[in-house]
């Protein structure tokens, strides 16, 4: 298993914990989720795609 420490700033940290509270989800696995949706062309529904091609989309 890998580890990977994350810098970011206290605003976008705050929104990554209130959408995984609103999952039930700790922020790990929250974290964990997004990155396999956006690498992931197996999971073809609608949300992983749409965050697909927002990641995708410039800027």
């Amino acid at each position: 298993m890998g580890l990977v420490s994350w810098r970011t700033d206290d605003e976008l940290l705050d929104r990554v914990r209130q959408s995984a509270r609103v999952v039930g989800s700790s922020v790990n696995g929250y974290l964990t989720r997004v990155m396999e949706i956006a690498t992931s062309e197996d999971d073809q529904s609608t949300d992983a795609e749409r965050l697909r091609q927002r990641l995708l989309a410039p800027g």
